[in-house]
């Protein structure tokens, strides 16, 4: 009889001590979602919380955005976190996001915000980090050195008849390395950000005859890739 008091004993020890530990994982992992949804709420009430947008340029012919002035579905990253199914206007005029809250319901959102997006448009896919003065330039490379993209709209005065206004759209490229941007206009530029390994350089382009354009960004991918990897 002891011995089997003393097993029936073991076995509610044992019971209790499980039934705590399922408790506390229990407790856990209620603390976290709780934590993950306040995170979430707090993180859209940033997203969310911009200047009201408004249209303003109806007499300008043409319109201020990137690519399109249909909304375009897209992915938002704010302090780390990604936020899909966006639907925004990209304001290359003002360097700003513009983002539908509900329909009738638009706000502006800038890289104090949002540090990058992607955008779709006709099955293709644009991605855009924030770049502090710089503002918002398209990623065409992510390596030691950037290949960025820079979109911008003006105002040209008289543009249409010589009596309406139209928005006017300019396109530069640049090199960052370091945190250091170079306008790339011609293949000099190259050789000057790569200087440091401009041999090895030198000898991959005419080894697999390369044709550097540098109106053409995509051809100097492989050579950044080149250099990625010495």
């Amino acid at each position: 009889m002891e011995g089997l008091a003393s097993v029936r004993g073991r076995l509610i020890v044992i019971l209790v001590v499980f039934m705590a530990f399922i408790q506390t994982a229990l407790s856990s992992s209620c603390h976290q979602n709780t934590d993950n949804q306040q995170d979430t709420a707090y993180l859209m009430q940033q997203l969310h919380n911009g200047r009201v947008w408004e249209k303003k340029y109806d007499q300008v012919s043409g319109h201020e955005f990137f690519l399109t002035e249909a909304l375009s579905e897209a992915s938002l990253t704010i302090e780390e976190r990604t936020f899909n199914k966006q639907l925004i206007w990209y304001d290359i005029l003002n360097d700003r996001i513009v983002l539908m809250v509900r329909p009738g319901l638009f706000v502006e959102a800038d890289g104090e915000n949002v540090s990058q997006f992607t955008l779709t448009y006709l099955n293709n896919k644009y991605i855009f980090r924030y770049f502090g003065e710089k503002g918002y330039c398209q990623l065409l490379h992510n390596g030691r050195v950037l290949l960025v993209r820079k979109y911008v709209k003006v105002i040209k005065k008289n543009a249409v008849n010589g009596s309406f206004d139209a928005f006017e759209e300019e396109i530069s490229d640049y090199l960052v390395k370091d945190g250091r941007f170079t306008r790339l206009r011609a293949r000099k530029d190259l050789f000057t950000v790569l200087a440091d390994r401009e041999t090895e350089v030198r000898h991959f382009i005419r080894d697999n005859n390369i044709w550097l354009d540098p109106k053409r960004p995509e051809s100097l991918i492989p050579i950044l890739e080149f250099y990625d990897s010495l």
